[in-house]
């Protein structure tokens, strides 16, 4: 269970790093520079202005609708990355997001709430999960939709070693 402190500081960086590129329109005050598969983005401006994160962005390319999308970034004082996962409004939230990186073993993220840009979770990198997305090809992730089917979808994890070690040091 997280302390106050810590409650606050995972708090601050959902709204830092999950809200604000999740929105349809990328938005005018960011930063964002692309690290082979990923993208490292910096909050222009406001409250959590040089604030960065990296992230990837599964979605249909006839309507742009999102059907996944995983954020990483450093929170206030932590030592390994919190994961940030949004999932399409109507998905069955009860069993959560499972990541599987390559063929390992299976991690399982609870949504913590849901918003008009989806449904969202965090997930705190351990140190084994951490060390596997380093070395992995590929983040095997799955959710159900609002039917109850499996929605299965494969993330790169090409330049995910690059793009999280540019942020350290924020």
């Amino acid at each position: 269970m997280l302390d106050c402190k810590a409650r606050d500081a995972v708090r601050a960086l959902v709204i830092a790093i999950v809200i604000a590129p999740i929105s349809f329109a990328e938005p005018v005050d960011a930063q964002t520079t692309p690290i082979e598969d990923w993208v490292r983005e910096c909050e222009g401006d406001g409250e959590f202005a040089g604030r960065c994160f990296i992230r990837q962005r599964l979605t249909l390319k006839s309507s742009g609708q999102l059907l996944f999308e995983i954020a990483a970034g450093y929170p206030l004082g932590g030592e390994y990355p919190l994961l940030l996962l949004s999932v399409p409004l109507g998905s069955y939230l009860p069993p959560g997001i499972t990541l599987q990186v390559d063929d390992t073993e299976a991690y399982h993220a609870v949504v913590a709430y849901c918003n008009h840009d989806g449904c969202h979770a965090y997930y705190r990198m351990t140190p084994s999960l951490y060390d596997r997305f380093r070395r992995g090809r590929w983040l095997n992730v799955s959710f159900l939709d609002g039917t109850r089917r499996t929605n299965r979808f494969q993330v790169s994890l090409n330049g995910f070693s690059r793009a999280i070690d540019s942020l350290s040091g924020e």
